[in-house]
């Protein structure tokens, strides 16, 4: 399986050289791209095939195309002539072809299901395919308002605003994946509370740092929130605080080290995270019900 159909790739298929191309990437390392394909002269013919690939290319016609063909599989597909401003969702895992014989002009948007999958999964949910139909073309003003934010930017080869790239491309899968996708917005999911991404981020934060502890600030960044906000969602999905959900962590810590008797108490309070065994004592008698001496006398005989 080839990867990438974008830039030389993609121009190779249409007989160009050098054509514009920006980048941009997701948190999980996905690489996004849009290309821009151009030939002001009749000629182009049939594209050369771009090989298997994982991915969705998304094309924004720039200008109107009278006669055209598409082949998916080896098979034709019906096309009909297609408005400036209009796309259309091109499967890579199809083997698209196409035959052209007049001047074009379109945005190719590159984007993997890798990168469809990671943002669905971020919003606890799961995606297959982006529903569309085969050759049709969509008058949809996001997509066509997104390229052409774009479009001013695609002779700069320092790719000196990547952030706002980035950005675009951005907007432009979450777009794909509510209106075509079948994801849920994510004010759909637990009012109040944390999404299922946040939560298993969050959760997964304070564990790698229940000993020396985590900064609130870093948690609620990783989770895209205020430290306020944070604090509320995080309550409402957990029960308890941040704090007092850490708290609990490193008690379970300590109950897992006073096992084993070997290990004095006032070893375990620091290898669990707490300041000294003063302050072990007193939170876990706090939450167990007796102190941790008591606890071990009882439960590891």
């Amino acid at each position: 399986m080839h990867h990438g159909a974008y830039g030389q790739r993609l121009a190779r298929s249409f007989h160009l050289d050098d054509p514009p191309t920006l980048l941009g990437s997701t948190g999980g390392g996905c690489v996004l791209a849009v290309t821009e394909l151009r030939l002001d002269e009749s000629g182009c013919g049939m594209t050369a095939p771009l090989g298997s690939d994982d991915a969705y290319l998304v094309g924004l016609q720039l200008r109107r195309l009278q006669r055209h063909e598409l082949w998916l599989d080896g098979c034709p597909v019906a096309t009909r002539p297609t408005a400036e401003g209009t796309s259309c969702f091109y499967d890579l895992q199809r083997n698209p072809v196409a035959w052209l014989d007049e001047p074009f002009h379109s945005l190719q948007f590159y984007m993997p299901r890798a990168a469809l999958a990671e943002a669905a999964d971020e919003m606890g949910q799961t995606v297959s395919d982006l529903i569309c139909e085969p050759g049709e073309f969509v008058d949809d003003a996001v997509i066509n308002g997104l390229g052409q934010c774009l479009l001013p930017l695609m002779g700069d080869r320092t790719q000196g605003n990547r952030l706002f790239v980035d950005h675009v491309l951005l907007a432009l899968r979450g777009h794909l994946l509510v209106t075509y996708g079948g994801v849920r917005c994510a004010e759909t999911i637990a009012r109040g509370g944390l999404t299922p991404w946040q939560q298993r981020r969050a959760t997964e934060l304070m564990r790698e740092h229940v000993v020396e502890g985590i900064a609130l600030a870093d948690v609620a960044r990783a989770c895209r929130l205020s430290s306020s906000a944070f604090v509320r969602a995080f309550k409402k999905s957990m029960g308890v605080p941040p704090h007092q959900w850490l708290l609990m962590r490193r008690i379970d810590r300590a109950i897992d080290l006073m096992r084993d008797r070997s290990v004095q108490l006032a070893d375990v309070a620091l290898s669990a995270g707490f300041a000294d065994q003063s302050h072990f004592t007193r939170i876990f008698a706090r939450k167990m019900g007796v102190s941790p001496g008591v606890w071990r006398n009882t439960c590891c005989e």
